[in-house]
């Protein structure tokens, strides 16, 4: 997360490239850990319908089911990297203020996922601060496909 953050802000002037809110917890936790391998991802433009005011448990059984073993939870580096390069792209968007994904990492005692998203002009949001057994409106589901 700390090199996407670094190379970002070397090639792009664009203030909304970056991140306005990266919360200590993860970036102490996923801040430098690297990804397994290289890989190609597809992720949903927007939270999957109905993932919204859902428990964590109940969001990963609803991307279980209706993903039919295609499709997974983003891990929050995916997420951000797809979120951050369609904006690149085409200047839209996704995940804004009050849309996140929450994702597969979780840490404290407690087993809270990382949530990223409330991208606005200020920049993408990674916060950890989302408790997995709140219900939240504004805590849906991405689901991503690997190739």
């Amino acid at each position: 997360m700390n090199l996407l953050q670094e190379l970002i802000q070397k090639h792009t002037e664009k203030e909304a490239s970056r991140f306005a809110y990266y919360s200590d917890e993860v970036k102490n936790e996923l801040g430098d850990k690297q990804c397994e391998k290289a890989h190609w991802v597809l992720m949903t433009k927007d939270v999957i319908p109905g993932s919204r005011n859902k428990i964590y448990s109940e969001q990963k059984q609803l991307v279980q089911d209706k993903g039919a073993g295609v499709y997974e939870l983003p891990r929050a580096i995916e997420a951000a990297a797809s979120i951050l390069m369609h904006y690149f792209k085409t200047d839209e968007h996704l995940y804004r203020q009050n849309t996140y994904t929450r994702c597969q990492e979780t840490f404290t005692e407690d087993q809270w996922p990382v949530a990223v998203g409330g991208f606005s002009l200020k920049g993408l949001r990674l916060i950890s601060h989302v408790p997995g057994n709140f219900r939240s409106g504004s805590s849906g589901l991405a689901a991503v496909r690997k190739f």
